[in-house]
């Protein structure tokens, strides 16, 4: 073979690795590549294409100390954290363990079973796979459904949705039960999957409970979706199986209205000297210390967290000039104010009624922060939490926030 063959067959090899690799990046960027959500951001995409990693976390710590993953490139989740408060607001402190209890429980039971690429088990047609899917219907699945005690989920999960307020989170354990059942009987692993997606949201994004493996979200719940959750959509093409799974309409809440009632309308955030005003509703969706400081609300209502509930009442001026204090310390001061429009929780609903939210460190005690709650009846008077040990946890939120929305 001639010299210039040589350089011909090498460029016409080049050219069609290349055309490969543009069609494979094509397809990713298009959004035909399994593995994100269909409304991930291009630099998401991209990042997951170079990568190799379906999911790219960061680490991020709660009020009550427990670091979580999350995903940034799903931080739209956020939004529905006043959802899952609402809800979990509607459960009674006596309760509430319990019910937390019995999805971390069904969640770990269906995580073995079909998480993981375990669902393959259920497919596998080799001579050796039989008696394994045999033992895995008859034996663990059968037990789930009709079995004695805790490990019966399907009675479970019906005893559990007796003891919440919120009709979407009864009808997402109503759903799991039944979803659970008829897979069973109809031996059809796709419909174990489905009752795994919804504990798996209900676990992870609902309770905020720690993760076994990766932090997906499934959009597969009432409590975050509505009726545009995706066990919802995806039964639209299965009647058969959609009328005998899906609650009636009647059982489902009215949340139009009710989540709009918390209605955030500005954030304003001050480090040192700095002030920064945040005014755009949709950027509200990115800060997680929005949700943290709702999520802190609700702890410190009951006394979580090593919060004490009690509460010193105080007038806007004298918080005004705690405030005015901590901006001309040398040591830097900063606070997060959450203006929100009067919000008052619906009859039955365990919440707190509130306007603005403040969070702001102690300008008399370096470890330590506060918690303002504005009376939405009477807007000249507050409630203050006192939070021992936040400080630092108050510091490093507003660094992160400032950090990824201003650079700064």
């Amino acid at each position: 073979m001639g010299r210039r063959q040589k350089t011909t067959m090498t460029l016409i090899t080049v050219l069609g690795v290349t055309v490969v690799a543009i069609g494979l990046v094509a397809l990713c960027v298009l959004g035909l590549r399994i593995g994100y959500p269909g409304n991930a951001p291009l630099s998401y995409r991209i990042k997951w294409l170079l990568t190799n990693k379906p999911y790219y976390t960061v680490e991020r710590r709660l009020p009550n100390g427990t670091i979580v993953n999350i995903d940034p490139g799903r931080a739209y989740i956020d939004k529905q954290a006043e959802a899952a408060a609402r809800v979990l607001s509607g459960v009674s402190p006596e309760d509430l363990q319990s019910v937390n209890s019995f999805v971390r429980q069904a969640h770990f039971q269906l995580n073995d079973l079909v998480a993981s690429g375990h669902h393959r088990r259920f497919t596998d047609n080799s001579t050796w796979a039989s008696s394994s899917k045999e033992y895995l219907w008859e034996r663990r699945v059968k037990e789930y459904v009709s079995g004695e005690g805790e490990m019966n989920l399907v009675a479970r999960a019906r005893e559990t949705a007796e003891k919440v307020g919120s009709k979407d989170l009864k009808a997402d354990l109503e759903t799991f039960s039944r979803t659970l059942q008829l897979a069973y009987e109809k031996k059809d692993v796709q419909l174990l999957i489905l009752a795994h997606r919804i504990v798996h949201d209900l676990d992870y994004w609902v309770f905020g409970n720690e993760t076994f493996e990766s932090r997906d979200y499934w959009g597969a719940t009432f409590t975050l979706e509505g009726k545009s959750n995706s066990v919802n959509r995806l039964l639209e093409g299965m009647p058969d199986y959609r009328e005998i799974i899906l609650p009636d309409d009647r059982q489902l809440e009215d949340t139009s209205q009710s989540l709009n009632d918390k209605k955030l309308i500005q954030v304003v955030v001050k480090r040192g000297n700095d002030v920064f005003s945040f005014g755009t509703p949709f950027q509200f969706s990115g800060f997680g210390i929005v949700s943290d400081i709702q999520r802190l609300l609700w702890v410190a209502s009951r006394g979580g967290a090593g919060i004490e509930p009690e509460t010193r009442q105080v007038e806007s001026k004298e918080l005004d000039t705690v405030l005015e204090t901590g901006a001309k310390l040398r040591k830097p001061f900063c606070f997060v104010h959450l203006i929100y429009k009067p919000y008052h929780p619906m009859q039955g609903m365990n919440d707190t009624a509130h306007k603005d939210l403040i969070v702001y460190t102690d300008p008399r005690n370096a470890n330590d922060a506060y918690l303002a709650v504005q009376n939405p009846d009477n807007e000249t008077r507050w409630s203050l939490y006192r939070l021992p040990d936040y400080a630092q946890w108050l510091k490093k939120e507003v660094d992160l926030l400032l950090r990824i929305h201003t650079g700064l």
